[in-house]
C-alpha cells in the first residue's frame, strides 16, 4: 500500500517500451516509487469504497531526500543545481573548474549531467579536496567532465545501452536484476532520473562520484624507502655454494665477484648436524653473511603522522616554503619557521611592518594594523584603523557624512549629492579588492 503523498509511476526500466499496459506475462507493469525502489504490479487496480489499491511484490520507502517539485525545463544547469539542497558540493567544485565552465558556455547545445549527491564527495580526504580546489585544477577538470555527456540521454536509452561517451572516457551502463540503472565502474545508482533542463538537456542525480580510468591517486603522500639489511644464513658446509642464504637474499660478494670465505665479516663458524646411515653426527661449518633489500612505507616529504596527512600550508609546499615541517610517520606536523617568518604556516612576516615574499617590503598602513602576510598588499587589516581614521591604509581622517552624521565605512567615500535636498540621498563609492562599486546608498 502506498503511503500518503507518495509519488509513483508505472514504468518498464528494461528496454524502450514505457507503456503501462498489461502485455507482460508475469506482471502487469513495473512500478517506481520515490527514488530508486522498483517493483512490479501483480494485479489490475482493485476498487474500494474510498479509492483503489494495487498488489505489489516490494515494500517501498519514501526517498531519503526531497525530490523535485518544480518544473526545471527552463533552468540552466547551474540554476538546477542551485535549486537542489543536496548537491552543493558539486557546484562548489564546478566553480573552481574554469575549463568545465568554459565547456558549458561554448554553445547552447543539449547535454546530460550525472550529478553526485553531497555525500558522494566524502570519498575525498581533506588533503585531496584541498588539492583539487587548489593546485590540482587539471585533475578537477578531468573529474568533472567525466560527469557530462555531449548529447541528451533518456532513461530508456540508458537502460537499453552498454555505455555512453563522456569527454574523457566511456561510461559503462548496467541494469541490476531489480531494474536499477547503474552508471560507471563505480556502479552509481540513479536516484532521480531524466530531469529536463533548458535547451533539451537532462540531469540525473546519482549516489557516487564517477572517476575515469586515467584518474589515479593524485596526491602522493606515501613513499617507499629501500634499505639493505644483513643477516647470516643457515649453518652449512663451508665449501657449499647453494642454499647458503635465505630465500630472497644474496650472499655478500667480494670485490672480484667471488664469495668471501675467509673474512670473519662474511661468515661465522658454526656446528651443524650430519646424518650418516642411522647415525647423526656433528660437523664444523659456516654461516655466510647475506644481504636483502627491504622496502618500507614512509610519509613523503611534507606529510606526517600515521596517516601521512599534509603539513600546514599548500599541498606539496609545506610551510609555504618559509620553514621546514616536522614530517614523517613520527612527526607532529609543526612548521619550524625561518628567521624572517612566523605563524602556524610560516605565512606571516616576523616584522609587523613588513609584507610580501621575502618580507622585504614595507607596509603602507599608517594608523592601523598591517596585514603582514606574505601574500598581502601591505594594507591595513580591515577594521583595524585607529579612532578617527579610515581607508585601506588608515591614512584618511574619518568624517561624518551628511546632516544625519552618518559615518562611512573605512573603505568607502561618502558623497552628498545635494545638501539642500531634504531626502538626503548619499551615494557611496568605494574600492574593495580592486573592484569599484558605486550608486550604493549609505
Amino acid at each position: 500500500m502506498l503511503g500518503y503523498n507518495s509519488s509513483f509511476k508505472a514504468v518498464k526500466l528494461i528496454g524502450s517500451d514505457h507503456n503501462t499496459d498489461e502485455d507482460d506475462i508475469e506482471y502487469f507493469a513495473g512500478l517506481k516509487v520515490g527514488t530508486n525502489a522498483v517493483g512490479h504490479l501483480l494485479s489490475p487496480p482493485q476498487w474500494a469504497v474510498n479509492g483503489i489499491f494495487y498488489v505489489t511484490d516490494v515494500l517501498f520507502d519514501l526517498p531519503p531526500f526531497p525530490i523535485l517539485n518544480y518544473d526545471a525545463s527552463n533552468y540552466s544547469v547551474v540554476q538546477a543545481i542551485q535549486a537542489l539542497p543536496y548537491a552543493t558540493n558539486f557546484l562548489k567544485f564546478w566553480k573552481k573548474s574554469f575549463l568545465t565552465q568554459l565547456w558549458l558556455r561554448k554553445g547552447q547545445f543539449p547535454f546530460t549531467l550525472f550529478l553526485p549527491l553531497d555525500k558522494a564527495f566524502d570519498i575525498f580526504t581533506i588533503d585531496e579536496t584541498k588539492y583539487l580546489l587548489g593546485p590540482g585544477r587539471n585533475k578537477l577538470n578531468v573529474l568533472l567532465q567525466h560527469h557530462f555527456v555531449r548529447h541528451p540521454v533518456t532513461t530508456s536509452e540508458l537502460a537499453s545501452g552498454t555505455f555512453v561517451q563522456t569527454e574523457n572516457d566511456n561510461l559503462p551502463i548496467n541494469v541490476s536484476d531489480s531494474g536499477i540503472i547503474l552508471v560507471g565502474k563505480e556502479q552509481a545508482k540513479i536516484l532521480i532520473g531524466e530531469i529536463p533542463l533548458k535547451h533539451g538537456s537532462y540531469l540525473y542525480v546519482i549516489d557516487k562520484i564517477l572517476k575515469p580510468k586515467s584518474f589515479e591517486k593524485f596526491i602522493k603522500n606515501i613513499c617507499h624507502k629501500v634499505h639493505e639489511i644483513t643477516d647470516f644464513g643457515p649453518c652449512v658446509d663451508c665449501e657449499q655454494t647453494s642454499g647458503i642464504c635465505p630465500e630472497g637474499s644474496n650472499v655478500i660478494m667480494g670485490p672480484d665477484s667471488e664469495m668471501i670465505f675467509q673474512s670473519f665479516i662474511s661468515q661465522q663458524q658454526c656446528i651443524y648436524e650430519v646424518r650418516v646411515s642411522n647415525f647423526i653426527g656433528q660437523r664444523l661449518g659456516c654461516k655466510h653473511s647475506c644481504k636483502k633489500n627491504v622496502t618500507t612505507e614512509i610519509c613523503c616529504k611534507g606529510f606526517f603522522g600515521s596517516d601521512c596527512i599534509s603539513c600546514p600550508g599548500p599541498i606539496h609546499n609545506p610551510c609555504h616554503g618559509n620553514g621546514f615541517c616536522e614530517d614523517g610517520k613520527t612527526g607532529h606536523g609543526v612548521c619550524r619557521c625561518y628567521s624572517a617568518y612566523e605563524g602556524s604556516e610560516c605565512s606571516s612576516c616576523l616584522d609587523a611592518s613588513a609584507y610580501g615574499f621575502g618580507c622585504e617590503k614595507n607596509c603602507s598602513c599608517l594608523h592601523g594594523t598591517c596585514d603582514n602576510s606574505v601574500v598581502s598588499r601591505g594594507n591595513c587589516i580591515a577594521g583595524s584603523c585607529e579612532l578617527g581614521w579610515s581607508g585601506e591604509n588608515c591614512d584618511r581622517k574619518r568624517k561624518e557624512c551628511g546632516q544625519e552624521q552618518i559615518a562611512c565605512h573605512q573603505h568607502a567615500t561618502c558623497v552628498v549629492l545635494d545638501p539642500n535636498d531634504n531626502t538626503e540621498e548619499y551615494v557611496v563609492a568605494y574600492i574593495f579588492n580592486h573592484m569599484l562599486f558605486d550608486n550604493l546608498t549609505d
